[in-house]
């Protein structure tokens, strides 16, 4: 009877707790049950529960594993890919998208199809900073040309005030010599003579 299993069971892993013993134990749980308990009803009893469960998908069927519960240590609340390989058990993480958890060909399907798109959103990159990197060439060519035109103004600009300064002190001077001039002349009619 059930009553004596689990009596027998909770004196079993009292009795492996205090030598120190660690132990474990497995349950087959019917599927459609819930994972959360036993037949016998000991999980209270139990330190660590590991739940290994098939997940069927996209016509596969996948292990998974996570750890329901560890008494008195931290642990991963993560669902993992339990593979069986030729060198032994892995654990691979599961890809977790909009569509929920994917396993085995459907993570593998979809990393392939989120490494595409980064390699297309990574040549999109490229692309935008080539044409980036013209237009850029082409305002620096710009700025060249408007800069040089700019030089070119500014120095017909210092031409035209040199002209002007030149032209204004040739007036001065040819104003000053014909001032002396007439004063020259003003004196040889104010002393015809030349007596001086």
């Amino acid at each position: 009877n059930q009553m004596d299993v689990k009596g027998m069971l909770m004196r079993l892993v009292n009795f492996m707790k205090m030598k120190g013993i660690t132990s474990l134990f497995t349950s087959l749980t019917p599927g459609g049950g819930p994972i959360e308990q036993t037949d016998i009803r000991v999980s209270s009893l139990i330190d660590t529960w590991i739940l290994l469960r098939d997940i069927e998908y996209g016509g596969e069927r996948n292990r998974t594993l996570c750890i329901l519960k560890s008494r008195g240590m931290a642990h991963s609340n993560q669902v993992r890919e339990f593979v069986l390989t030729d060198h032994g058990a892995d654990l691979v993480d599961v890809y977790v998208g909009p569509d929920g958890v994917l396993t085995g060909s459907g993570r593998a399907k979809q990393l392939s199809r989120d490494q595409a798109q980064a390699l297309r959103r990574d040549a999109d990159v490229q692309r935008r900073r080539f044409v980036l990197a013209q237009r850029s060439a082409e305002v620096s060519a710009k700025i060249a040309v408007l800069q040089a035109q700019l030089e070119s103004e500014a120095q017909e600009l210092d031409a035209e005030v040199a002209q002007e300064a030149l032209s204004h002190s040739s007036q001065a001077a040819s104003q000053t010599a014909q001032e002396q001039h007439r004063a020259v002349g003003a004196a040889d009619r104010a002393d015809p003579d030349g007596a001086s």
